[in-house]
Formats: C-alpha cells, structure tokens, sequence
C-alpha cells in the first residue's frame, strides 16, 4: 500500500516517515515523483498517473474539499484521498496525526472503494467527506 503526499504538504512530513523502519507502508511524495520543476501540474495531471498505480493520496489542501473541478477528478480518476490535518501545524505534529491516525486509515483503503474523500482530524478521528 502507498501512500502519496502531495506538494502541499511539502517533503519534511513523508521523508520522516520514511525514516521508521519496516514502516507498514510506501511513502511517495510530489516533488520525488514529479520533480520540482513539475511543482505547477494541475492536480487533474498527477491524480491520474497517481490513481492508476492504486496510491492513496494525503493532502493538506482544502480545495479537496471545496473545489468542483477538483472533486471531479477525484470521481473521474476514482482517487483515495486522505485530507491531513496540519496544513499550518509544525511538520512533527502533522507527522504524529497521520501515525495515530494510520491504522484507521489503512482499515478505510481496505473497506471502501475509490472514489472518496477522507478528512483526518487533530486528534486522529477520520470523517469520510462526500463528493
């Protein structure tokens, strides 16, 4: 199972993660993917490629949950996204969510088809958000 940060939670965050050995999951993220110079790709570009390989997608952007546009390619690529809590939090406190929140959300890949929103809260608890 892979997990996919996307650039706005930046690299701190799943480089960390990568640190932990035998860590229960693959950590990908934008800028390693798609390079810096690719940091412009609408997110209709990389959620396709990103869709297709079956990774799950973590993001710290509220146009997730906000944008038309973006709810429709999330519906057309049939994308697992999780939004993060952190987006203006410390790298190490948006680190410690998303590790207390990892086995639920692992539980949630397992139990529900793509595609959907999930929205991971302070203190781990997990909202599936509709599209």
């Amino acid at each position: 199972m892979t997990f996919f940060f996307d650039r706005c939670v930046g690299i701190q965050v799943p480089r960390t993660l990568r640190a932990f050995k035998r860590f229960p999951v693959e950590i990908r993220y934008h800028q390693e993917v798609f390079g810096l110079d690719r940091a412009t790709l609408l997110d209709d570009q990389w959620m396709r490629p990103v869709a297709q390989d079956g990774w799950i997608v973590v993001t710290q952007d509220y146009r997730f949950l906000r944008v038309a546009a973006t709810q429709e390619a999330i519906r057309q690529h049939k994308a697992a996204v999780f939004y993060l809590w952190g987006a203006n939090a410390l790298a190490w406190q948006t680190a410690r969510v998303f590790l207390w929140a990892l086995p639920r959300m692992i539980k949630c890949v397992q139990d529900t088809d793509p595609p959907y929103v999930y929205r991971v809260e302070r203190g781990s608890r997990i909202r599936a958000v509709s599209l």
